[in-house]
């Protein structure tokens, strides 16, 4: 089942457990939040918030301006946020996130994760096997578990400070 959602100035609602193999969601100015499930996701805002819980083997997410909060399980992930927060705790196989102003925290667990930001910071506290993080500006935290080797870690920053912790 196809599943497609668009609205130009209302939110919208998932409630409950809305399950499709393609699903699109699409908002001019409102908000996006609940909970789906599918295949294929793609949740698309100008101008609101996503606040979604998600099981999906592909997701997609592209918000203009407004926060981002994710939690659930996806094959492969990738956000893209021009102004606003990118909040997740996920599990997965990959994760790439791109953001031009706003900060970025991960929790979770995944394979390989990506993610650069122009302006804020990055904190991430995550079981990974490879990571690749930047920032032009802002800082990097990253919080590895000690007990799973990460095969690589790279972490750059032209203009803030850089933080690694293995944890227990």
């Amino acid at each position: 089942r196809t599943v497609r959602l668009v609205t130009g100035s209302g939110d919208l609602d998932l409630d409950g457990d809305v399950q499709a193999s393609s699903m699109v969601c699409h908002t001019l100015s409102g908000d996006i939040r609940g909970e789906a499930k599918g295949q294929e996701m793609e949740f698309h805002t100008t101008s609101g918030d996503v606040e979604l819980s998600v099981t999906a083997e592909k997701a997609d997410f592209n918000v203009i301006s407004g926060d981002l909060s994710l939690k659930g399980t996806a094959g492969h992930m990738k956000v893209v946020s021009v102004s606003g927060d990118v909040e997740a705790s996920v599990d997965g196989e990959d994760m790439s996130v791109s953001t031009t102003s706003g900060d970025v925290k991960l929790t979770g667990s995944m394979e390989h994760v990506d993610v650069h930001c122009v302006s804020g910071d990055l904190r991430l506290r995550m079981k990974i096997r490879e990571i690749e993080v930047g920032s032009a500006s802002g800082e990097i935290e990253l919080q590895l578990s000690a007990a799973q080797e990460a095969e690589s870690v790279t972490a750059q920053s032209r203009s803030g400070d850089v933080f690694i912790c293995l944890a227990p």
